[in-house]
């Protein structure tokens, strides 16, 4: 939810945000000067392969490490009248690396991922804009696995009822 925004119906997505367009969008620009970095707890990512029309998902993970961290900025909107807080976050991302191609449309995205001195840098209020920026880089193929997972994940709700059944991280030939 960017600061600036009249009330919390948005028509724009931020739920990503766009490394090397950053600095162009009245969004990140504020953001990344102000250094509001924040680190985004993952242990992995979908990303949907769209080629056959059908949307079949696949899981990336990094071979090397079983938690990791995405680049994030993050925001705090405040209502009119200062009643309502609402703090939230986007994930930094950049071009993607030849493994999430192969899912996806080379164009696509995937998100920027950091090592761990990259993660200390990235929250820190001394680097510079550029240097900040310079981090998003794309993670390299040869530290990363991936393999599809059921279609089960395609849905965020079953009946209200959230769908985040432990199974849906295993591999679509194991279940």
């Amino acid at each position: 939810m960017p600061y600036w925004a009249a009330d919390t119906k948005l028509n724009i997505s931020t739920l990503n945000a766009r490394s090397e367009e950053a600095l162009s969008k009245k969004t990140w620009k504020p953001l990344i000067e102000k250094h509001k970095t924040c680190l985004v707890i993952a242990d992995s990512f979908y990303e949907w392969d769209r080629k056959t029309g059908k949307s079949i998902p696949w899981r990336f993970v990094l071979t090397d490490r079983d938690v990791f961290t995405f680049a994030g900025l993050w925001s705090q909107w405040k209502s009119k009248d200062g009643s309502i807080v609402y703090r939230s976050f986007s994930i930094m991302t950049t071009k993607a690396n030849k493994m999430v191609e192969k899912v996806h449309d080379p164009k696509d995205r995937m998100p920027v991922i950091l090592d761990k001195y990259e993660e200390k840098l990235w929250l820190s209020k001394d680097i510079s804009t550029a240097d900040l920026l310079s981090l998003c880089d794309t993670y390299p193929d040869e530290a990363m696995g991936c393999y599809r997972v059921s279609t089960d994940v395609n849905t965020a709700a079953i009946k209200t009822v959230p769908n985040n059944k432990p199974e849906l991280i295993l591999p679509l030939n194991s279940l």
